[in-house]
């Protein structure tokens, strides 16, 4: 409608609607560290873990929560009764992580009772189950970048399976890296007056074009819906005022892609390397990406003169 009638749309609009898990209903964990001790220590202590993972509850287990930091992964289990009833009671619960990618990768423990597990793995139980899982154990796999997928298997005191629960939609994770951080730290900025600067450059060199995007999380309130291009001889700036909210979504959009396709072409995970330095971080499309531009471009027998080593990458300053 925007369009039809020539004027300029508001931003938000280039973010579709519907994603395939969208994040009021299957939001995956932000970075937080919890304390292990088996109880709510308050009400923000899992504020940013994932929702309930539990469609319904079961009989036994009625919430199943995960978090993670760079050094953990994290479980939450809550129950009908008290998880130091059951475990008083002689139940114990099995653990079981899995990689689709390798059907060999596995990695399970039991909980029971005042057992120590080792060193990677520690628990505490009073009204809930609280785990910390080192994520040392899931290095010496075939893919460090796996999909981890895990289920919960609970015993009686008999050592009898009494209730399993598993779901491969939800029951998942994937190590952390710097582009969860950032995500991180913009939800905790959400709802404040910051907002985001986006400053494009494109710029055309005799042998070789680049283009990168420099993004600043700045305190004041900007100019809404701004929109400033400036042309000079050789180089397009392009500068733009948005939410913490949109910029949000679209780092959620690049962490959910998995593929890009072009054609009969497609390469997976094309954003994956991520630095941190002192004051900024620095996205880079994965070499993946440059292979596949390289081989695209020779295919349809286009001659573009690219920077491969430059092209798309993202600075973003202020967090």
């Amino acid at each position: 409608v925007f369009k039809s009638i020539n004027k300029n749309y508001p931003s938000f609009l280039d973010f579709p609607i519907v994603f395939k898990n969208p994040l009021w209903r299957n939001r995956t964990s932000f970075i937080f560290t919890p304390t292990i001790d088996g109880k709510i220590s308050d009400d923000k202590e899992w504020e940013l873990s994932s929702l309930n993972l539990l469609e319904k509850s079961g009989e036994y287990i009625t919430g199943i929560y995960y978090g993670y930091d760079f050094d953990n992964l994290y479980l939450r289990l809550d129950g009908k009764y008290t998880f130091k009833e059951y475990l008083n009671a002689g139940y114990s619960l099995e653990v079981v992580f899995y990689s689709l990618d390798a059907k060999k990768d596995k990695v399970n423990f039991k909980i029971f009772k005042n057992t120590s597990i080792d060193k990677n793995i520690k628990f505490a139980y009073e009204d809930i189950l609280e785990i910390a899982i080192s994520l040392q154990v899931f290095n010496n796999v075939h893919n460090k970048d796996s999909e981890w997928y895990f289920e919960i298997r609970l015993f009686d005191e008999n050592n009898y399976l009494i209730e399993k629960i598993i779901n491969q939609e939800k029951f998942r994770f994937r190590k952390p890296n710097y582009l969860d951080e950032i995500i991180t730290k913009l939800y905790l900025l959400e709802g404040k007056s910051n907002k985001v600067e986006l400053e494009s450059w494109l710029v055309f060199r005799k042998d070789a074009h680049n283009l990168y995007t420099k993004v600043n999380i700045l305190q004041e309130i900007l100019c809404k819906d701004y929109l400033e291009v400036v042309k000079y001889p050789n180089i397009i700036k392009v500068v733009k005022h948005i939410s913490v909210r949109e910029f949000l979504l679209f780092l959620l959009f690049l962490k959910d892609l998995k593929s890009f396709g072009l054609l009969d072409w497609y390469i997976y995970n094309p954003v994956s390397n991520i630095e941190k330095y002192e004051n900024r971080y620095l996205l880079r499309p994965s070499s993946k990406l440059y292979w596949f531009l390289k081989n695209f471009l020779k295919t349809v027998k286009t001659e573009i003169p690219i920077d491969l080593e430059k092209i798309g990458s993202i600075e973003i300053y202020g967090l």
